[in-house]
């Protein structure tokens, strides 16, 4: 029996002990022989088996969020193969589920809001286009928007978008005086 192979099996025996997590067998059919548990109450959110590679004999157990999500210091524990299936599912209820899932419903949060204010972002570049007749340009994680006269990227910012005057080509004496204005009034 392959070590994926026998780490599944395990994981399944564990999921019987563990309210309302399943072993993920389409993730360990498409994604490598990747064992993990899911629940149908977080979705995105695993809890992943694997083998600690420096030490055979123990069975490092992780915290899995959705893809394209950066976080650092995952919560994990580590439990001896040796145990059976019961005992290490209460040490993975006991010493994991709950700083799991309140680290994993933290960044989903985070996540949220990030999307929000980069949407905030998008609309208000939007609405410089639109003025300024022109089209916004996405680049990376800002949009730029350009005229004859001037580029100003948008990003998102805490409260609001921010806002950069990027470059000033030429633009009429009346215009100059606005935005000097606009400076010294600090807005």
């Amino acid at each position: 029996m392959s070590q994926a192979t026998e780490t599944a099996a395990f994981a399944i025996e564990v999921a019987q002990y563990l309210d309302g997590w399943e072993f993920d067998s389409a993730s360990y059919a498409e994604r490598e022989k990747r064992v993990q548990l899911i629940t149908p109450e977080l979705d995105g959110a695993g809890i992943h088996f694997g083998i600690v590679w420096n030490k055979k004999d123990r069975m490092q157990i992780s915290g899995e969020f959705p893809p394209k999500m950066i976080v650092e210091n995952r919560p994990s524990i580590t439990v001896s193969r040796d145990r059976d299936a019961q005992s290490v599912a209460k040490d993975i209820e006991r010493r994991f589920i709950g700083q799991y899932v309140e680290r994993y419903l933290k960044v989903v949060e985070q996540q949220y809001i990030a999307a929000l204010r980069q949407q905030q972002a998008a609309d208000f570049a939007d609405e410089l286009a639109a003025i300024l007749g022109t089209e916004v340009r996405q680049e990376q994680d800002r949009y730029k928007v350009g005229c004859s006269q001037a580029t100003f990227e948008v990003c998102a910012g805490r409260d609001a978008p921010y806002i950069r005057l990027a470059h000033i080509y030429s633009v009429t004496p009346a215009i100059a005086k606005g935005i000097a204005k606009v400076f010294k009034d600090g807005g």
